[in-house]
């Protein structure tokens, strides 16, 4: 999630981010791949996505 926000101002759910964490922990399973994740992020509340995302 906070990947997203950072590189891409995107706000995401916890579940929208998992396909990308997926992607990222194993990119050679995927390489030479076209890959499709769903980012969705309307069920977060703005306090909530804080709280996620803080370091």
């Amino acid at each position: 999630m906070r990947l997203l926000h950072r590189h891409a101002g995107f706000v995401t759910e916890p579940s929208a981010a998992l396909g990308v964490a997926a992607i990222l922990k194993e990119p050679s399973r995927y390489r030479g791949k076209r890959v499709a994740t769903v980012i969705c992020g309307s069920n977060v509340l703005p306090d909530m996505f804080s709280a996620w995302t803080r370091e």
